[in-house]
């Protein structure tokens, strides 16, 4: 199970009935990436730090909500919204998608995978849950030995969501489009020409946000290179050219701001003084109208 944070309160009943029981949480920078075993004095609870980069001054947590719950003949993976806290279970509401997957040994027959030659959406969810749960292990340790399962051994089909991992840190080369909103990027170009129309069209991005860091015109150009449709290629990107005209027939001009494309849908001052806490939880930046 992933978390930021985590309260013994909360985990304790998993903890006492004695089953193997690994997380994996944040951390902070004098820490390195470690397996932390016999956790609170229980042989049966394992800590992760995963590995974060530490040589590097940047802002990033480790906030994903991806658990696997192993059973006799089954695999269970849960993606919710939730950290392993009492307040995020006590006070606020979580959503929580999940599918079970079959041990393939207790299947008898396998059946044959009908190909989509649009998207292979089991094969994608299967590649991407493999390598992040490898990515989440310290010190290049098998995550086979540290969780005492193979994902290898799980019948992955009825897939219809794509899975977006999250892990802190510089990702460059073959690892660059694996995490994140380079992610996001590497879907929606491989599903182009079936959820974009081909017309002559100004796409912009709107999306609501609750927590808000630093951001300029850069961060504008990596967000938008990702999410929108041809808005302008890696290479344009790291050579900071102007925007191009694309053969799709979508325009850009040289005034065309990043800015201009982006729409946030950002909580009010009174949302946050009349929310569940009220503003004691927000700590937040208040915009404009």
């Amino acid at each position: 199970m992933t978390t930021f944070g985590y309260d013994l309160e909360l985990l304790g009943p998993i903890v006492k009935s004695g089953v193997k029981f690994v997380i994996a949480d944040e951390w902070d920078k004098p820490f390195e990436p470690r397996i932390e075993k016999n956790l609170h004095g229980f042989s049966n609870f394992t800590l992760i730090r995963s590995p974060k980069d530490p040589g590097r001054n940047y802002q990033g947590a480790f906030h994903p909500k991806l658990w696997l719950l192993k059973f006799p003949k089954m695999l269970r993976v849960v993606v919710g919204t939730g950290n392993l806290t009492a307040g995020d279970w006590i006070i606020w509401s979580n959503a929580l998608w999940y599918k079970d997957f079959p041990l393939k040994s207790s299947m008898g027959t396998i059946p044959a995978k009908k190909k989509n030659e649009d998207f292979d959406f089991d094969g994608e969810f299967e590649k991407a849950l493999k390598d992040y749960v490898q990515a989440l292990m310290p010190n290049k340790m098998k995550y086979t030995e540290v969780l005492d399962l193979n994902l290898d051994d799980y019948y992955y089909s009825g897939i219809d969501i794509i899975l977006i991992p999250s892990l802190p840190g510089r990702h460059k080369e073959e690892k660059f489009d694996l995490y994140g909103h380079r992610k996001v990027g590497q879907i929606i170009k491989k599903l182009y020409p079936k959820v974009a129309p081909k017309t002559k069209k100004k796409y912009i991005l709107t999306y609501q946000t609750s927590s808000v860091g630093s951001y300029d015109e850069k961060f504008f150009k990596e967000i938008l290179a990702s999410f929108l449709p041809n808005y302008m290629s890696l290479d344009e990107l790291k050579s900071e050219k102007k925007y191009a005209k694309k053969k799709s027939g979508i325009e850009f001009s040289s005034g065309d701001a990043p800015s201009s494309r982006v729409r946030m849908i950002f909580p009010s001052k009174d949302y946050v003084e009349n929310c569940t806490e009220g503003p004691q939880y927000s700590g937040c930046l208040i915009l404009n109208p």
